[in-house]
């Protein structure tokens, strides 16, 4: 799925860590393929190599997230190692722990797990290109690219109206969540939608969480929020977020008396600042009222849908949201506006086999 061949997986089930660390890679030119579950993972491994198309490993390399529900990275990670001696792969694939843990021992955990190697979240461009320079096969990615990639132009906030109309929120600082999406734009403004759009889910989930007194999940609702928060650089939120985390802990720490307390004022603050993010132009390119369109033809509709189906089987959020625009600047019957609508939310999460179901139902 990327120049020079080279196959890469990120496995995270927050969409906006998926995001920022396809956003990274894309700044190398790796485009990454998803999976939002160890279970998905795992699928996407086997299937793969039962397809063929894998020449040599399955994958050239893999960035798994810690704290996942269900399955956790340490347990995939396990059992990808099984699958690889039950089947006799000749070579092990890199894989490279995601994770905004910070404590004394978490790198030996990780590698006595079967990981090979450890990356904070939000990911410097330094440690990246040390991870490709480390596990990536020689010759599939240019050192020249890699010493020199991470050196692009910073961004200037005041240089574009919606960034201008982002920094004008208290508490985020747009300069640095922009250099956590390696300064493509494109990735950080897909980030914010995302948590916009899903917000409310982390709401109720961390809220039933807490009413229901199930502290491992609340642990990993508000683990997964720390990041989120982190990657935009919302630093109070995200470190109430880390509060509540090691609040919610087995351990000295674990205090559910701070969870029940804090998690209405902390869910308030959340639903604040996703207040303010739909109140910017963010979604002004969903937002557009028909009556201000021209009609489309069918044959651009035939080729962005096909651009679209490129871009679903390529994994490439990205590409799909600049197909999605394009055919926002255009008006469409309600049938094909409704498909199209629940195309652009269904590949927000990354769900990219349900988001080709609904491109063929366009396509007949």
């Amino acid at each position: 799925m990327t120049t020079n061949n080279l196959t890469c997986l990120v496995v995270d089930d927050n969409q906006v860590n998926l995001t920022m660390t396809t956003s990274v890679l894309l700044v190398h030119n790796i485009k990454a393929e998803t999976a939002n579950s160890g279970a998905e993972a795992l699928n996407l491994i086997e299937e793969k190599a039962r397809s063929g198309l894998a020449s040599d490993l399955v994958f050239d390399l893999i960035f798994m997230d810690h704290m996942m529900p269900e399955m956790d990275g340490i347990e995939t990670t396990k059992r990808i190692r099984e699958w690889e001696t039950k089947t006799g792969q000749g070579k092990q694939m890199p894989i490279i722990a995601l994770s905004g843990n910070t404590a004394s021992g978490v790198e030996k955990m990780f590698l006595e797990a079967g990981m090979n190697d450890f990356v904070l979240k939000p990911i410097a461009a330094e440690e990246l290109n040390r991870i490709l320079k480390q596990w990536l096969p020689a010759g599939k990615v240019p050192l020249e690219e890699l010493s020199t990639i991470a050196q692009g132009k910073a961004v200037d906030p005041s240089s574009d109206r919606l960034l201008e109309e982002l920094s004008q929120i208290k508490g985020l600082d747009v300069k640095t969540g922009i250099e956590n999406f390696g300064r493509r734009l494109e990735g950080y403004f897909l980030a914010l939608r995302q948590f916009s759009e899903n917000c409310d889910s982390y709401l109720e989930e961390l809220n039933a969480a807490e009413k229901a007194e199930v502290w491992e999940d609340y642990c990993i609702k508000a683990h997964a929020l720390k990041g989120v928060l982190a990657a935009f650089w919302m630093e109070r939120l995200s470190q109430w977020a880390a509060n509540l985390e090691k609040a919610s802990k087995s351990g000295e720490s674990f205090s559910p008396e701070t969870c029940r307390d804090e998690t209405v004022p902390f869910c308030t603050a959340l639903a604040k600042f996703r207040d303010m993010l739909r109140l910017t132009s963010l979604f002004d390119s969903c937002n557009t009222e028909k009556g201000e369109k021209p009609k489309g033809e069918k044959n651009f509709l035939q080729e962005q849908i096909n651009n679209l189906r490129k871009a679903c089987e390529g994994c490439s959020s990205e590409d799909i949201e600049k197909t999605i625009t394009a055919l926002g600047d255009f008006e469409w019957d309600s049938e094909t506006e409704a498909k199209l609508e629940k195309i652009r939310v269904l590949t927000s999460s990354y769900q990219f086999e349900e988001a080709l179901e609904m491109i063929e139902l366009i396509d007949r």
